[in-house]
């Protein structure tokens, strides 16, 4: 293909100079410039994977102060009945009423940040609506995790053990 490529620019025009004819991909494989962006981008995103876990273990680490600090009350709501599944939706609705402040609070901050940086950036294409809706739910995912799991261990402890830890 390449062979009739090249006949076909001297066809043209018998002057044209052509130094090489490749194929895109060939092209690409061997541009430096292009092999730098694509390391950069590879290094942002593996940079964005650890910055999301360390958000999550940072996340995680919060909630299970916030519930360790209610184990005397998790404690008596046991000990006067509650079952289990009451203490976990009492902590999860706390914890998630807070991630979703948060998520909106974000939301609203980050929608500002694109319309003043838009027009910093050179064909900048807005606010990204599927990029942010899958954030927003990776980031609840996240936020629902952390929050179950201090809140399901919780109540995995013993009521009198609770109680007569103070």
């Amino acid at each position: 293909m390449l062979l009739a490529l090249r006949a076909l620019l001297r066809d043209i025009d018998p002057n044209l100079p052509v130094v090489t004819l490749e194929t895109a991909p060939l092209f690409r494989e061997r541009n430096a410039m292009l092999w730098i962006i694509r390391t950069g981008a590879t290094l942002f995103g593996v940079f964005g994977a650890a910055a999301v876990f360390m958000a999550a273990l940072g996340l995680y680490g919060v909630k299970a102060y916030l519930v360790a600090r209610r184990t005397r009350e998790v404690g008596v709501r046991l000990a006067l009945g509650a079952t289990s599944r009451n203490v976990v939706s009492l902590v999860m609705r706390d914890g998630l009423s807070l991630t979703a402040a948060g998520l909106v609070l974000g939301l609203g901050l980050s929608a500002l940040a694109v319309r003043a940086i838009d027009s910093f950036v050179f064909g900048g294409g807005g606010f990204d609506l599927p990029i942010v809706a899958a954030a927003f739910v990776a980031l609840f995912v996240e936020a629902t995790a952390a929050t179950w799991l201090p809140a399901y261990r919780a109540t995995r402890t013993a009521p009198s053990l609770t109680l007569q830890s103070e």
